[in-house]
């Protein structure tokens, strides 16, 4: 199966992102065990409909490196980083074992 991504995706399809692999999933009824985010495919692109959901620790500053994690270019930016956040996007940490959460937030402002 070839990868999903919110352009070969339909108008309206429901979706997880998980956090940590930056990876876009179909909702369905079991989510993921990690720290995801509900969304749906909105003018090609993820908008989330809940703030970050799932069990789990979440990161502090021992955990990695600080920045953010954009849920449309599926990338993250390290704090230090020129680069303005693009919305939507979440505070968090890249870790080895990949992206966690500092907060359940989802900043999202225009």
């Amino acid at each position: 199966m070839s990868k999903l991504t919110r352009e070969n995706l339909s108008e309206g399809t429901d979706l997880f992102f998980v956090l940590s692999s930056q990876e876009l999933l179909l909702a369905e009824k079991t989510p993921p065990n990690d720290f995801y985010i509900k969304g749906v495919v909105q003018n090609k692109k993820f908008k989330p409909m809940s703030q970050v959901l799932g069990i789990g620790e979440l990161a502090n500053s021992a955990s990695g490196r600080y920045g953010w994690l954009e849920l449309n270019t599926q990338e993250f930016h390290p704090m230090e980083s020129d680069r303005k956040a693009e919305t939507p996007f979440v505070k968090g940490y890249m870790t080895a074992k990949g992206f966690v959460p500092a907060i359940r937030d989802v900043i999202d402002v225009p």
